[in-house]
């Protein structure tokens, strides 16, 4: 059965969205008191795009909660799936994990054989970092032990074949008796 361990939603702070909304009430206030010169048109064109920044810097928390707030992460003792930004939905399997990063805005990237996965504005991103590395390095331990079992069992495998061999040169035992262990030993 999969167990959840940890999980996190992307969500823009309060203090961010009103920075925000400050910097494009700010941004319209200040163009409104320059005095754009109407003849030149470079300047006078300058006064619309200061304009819209201003519009989009108001707008822009609707926007983030659109495109980037609907992200969620999910990480279990199998796999992290859930929802990356512009809704792009991902399931990785732990064994297909390369690697787990943070990043700026509130960001996590988990990266596979097949490239990374951004959450962005994730709340608790440094936890479940923390989590997600942990699973990481628990299955390299777990692969490790693998290999030194392996190691241990054919060095193991070979002392007791040469004694078996021993005991064939000298006729304690038969040809038979030989292949057989042999066979065993060697997992054949």
């Amino acid at each position: 059965m999969e167990q959840e361990i940890i999980n996190g939603k992307a969500k823009l702070s309060g203090k961010a969205k009103l920075l925000l909304v400050v910097a494009g009430i700010i941004t319209i206030v200040i163009n409104d008191t320059i005095h754009w010169a109407p003849g030149a048109d470079s300047l006078y064109i300058g006064h619309y795009i200061v304009l819209f920044i201003g519009f989009f810097l108001i707008l822009s928390p609707i926007i983030i909660s659109l495109t980037l707030g609907k992200g969620k992460i999910f990480v279990t003792d199998k796999r992290v799936y859930g929802t990356a930004i512009f809704g792009k939905r991902v399931d990785l399997p732990l064994d297909a994990i390369s690697a787990v990063a943070t990043g700026k805005f509130n960001g996590i990237s988990i990266t596979t054989a097949s490239g990374a996965i951004q959450f962005l504005l994730i709340k608790n991103r440094d936890e479940i970092h923390k989590e997600i590395t942990k699973l990481l390095v628990a299955r390299q331990e777990k692969s490790d032990n693998k290999v030194i079992t392996k190691q241990e069992t054919t060095s193991y495998n070979a002392d007791e074949l040469k004694k078996f061999k021993e005991l064939l040169d000298s006729g304690v035992i038969t040809e038979e008796e030989f292949g057989a262990k042999k066979k065993q030993l060697l997992g054949l």
